[in-house]
């Protein structure tokens, strides 16, 4: 009876085990698959730059590897080039070509070590994440480049930029949209959440009358943007008959001046609607925190300014704000 008794523990003892590594396996197993399958859904990307010879370390130029990397990309179809964290620099600009996104990881910093435009940003590219800033002395380039070259129209494409952080110790341009030929034109590129730090322009768009013919920037839009320490927050150039810049959108605006800020806005162009929240003009040196020229047509301004920091030389440009009889 003794001897049956110790059998039976045993037994029971050896299920009970059985039924644990059972347990334990079943576990093991459903935890790697649940672990797989959320690596699946974080790498939403299809090209690492890792895989062409970036490393991050911020010791030598990496803008080759970068390129590499969006070019193959590009040649397949298109498709997403993903950035780990790290710190890239790069001393030439880098294009992103149709049909490719550049994804920044939230830890990646690309390094501006030469006078050149950062991003070359093409038709239907995209560009996404991380931080891209200047680190030499008074630049005078931008870190995000669209040119009319290669003309985006009002449809057929989405081109944008969100989520991204773009920054400088002085000079240099943010984002900078530019036309100066005939039939060159931007329309309908999208930016969105997007911070712009001590860049001498936040925003800049740019028309140059051609000799013949015409040339615009029309009907791009910019939400949740925000800018600290700029000279011209946004600055918009160029509204004759053959050179146009109108109907783009600034919302969810928040701008932070310094002593050095020339405007929160300077104006030239028509139809363009600029609405957002702008602190502490009495930080800047000067009077008129925003400015309207002669060319300024059918604008919409909407902000807490007091009428008095507005210089509207323009035609029916309307101005919406707490204070407008201030």
């Amino acid at each position: 009876m003794y001897t049956r008794g110790i059998l039976k523990n045993q037994l029971y003892l050896f299920f009970i085990i059985f039924l644990l590594s059972v347990i334990s396996i079943t576990l093991y197993v459903q935890g790697s698959s649940d672990q797989k399958q959320n690596i699946s859904m974080q790498r939403n990307w299809d090209y690492n730059v890792f895989d062409f010879g970036s490393k991050g370390e911020g010791k030598i130029p990496e803008n080759l590897y970068i390129q590499k990397a969006i070019d193959v990309a590009s040649h397949s179809g298109g498709g997403t080039v993903y950035v780990p964290p790290g710190h890239y620099i790069i001393k030439k600009s880098i294009t992103i070509r149709k049909n490719v996104t550049l994804m920044l990881s939230k830890g990646a910093v690309i390094s501006v070590n030469s006078n050149v435009n950062g991003i070359n940003l093409k038709k239907d590219a995209s560009l996404v994440g991380g931080t891209i800033k200047f680190n030499i002395k008074s630049p005078t380039k931008s870190l995000i480049y669209i040119e009319g070259t290669e003309p985006i129209g009002p449809s057929y494409h989405l081109t944008n930029v969100k989520d991204i952080s773009l920054e400088s110790n002085g000079g240099g341009i943010g984002i900078h949209l530019f036309t100066d030929s005939t039939d060159e034109y931007i329309n309908w590129v999208h930016f969105s959440n997007i911070n712009i730090s001590y860049l001498d322009y936040g925003i800049k768009i740019e028309t140059i009358a051609p000799k013949n013919g015409s040339n615009w920037i029309t009907g791009n839009t910019f939400n949740q943007i925000g800018f600290t320490g700029f000279k011209y927050g946004i600055f918009i150039k160029g509204n004759q008959k053959n050179n146009q810049v109108g109907g783009n959108t600034f919302t969810n605006i928040q701008m932070q001046p310094t002593k050095l800020s020339k405007r929160f806005i300077y104006n030239e162009g028509s139809y363009n609607h600029f609405s957002g929240v702008f602190w502490d003009w009495q930080e800047s040196d000067e009077i008129y925190s925003i400015e309207f020229t002669n060319t300024a047509q059918y604008n919409r301004l909407d902000t807490i300014r007091p009428r008095r920091e507005v210089l509207d030389e323009g035609l029916d440009n309307l101005y919406i704000s707490p204070f407008n009889k201030n």
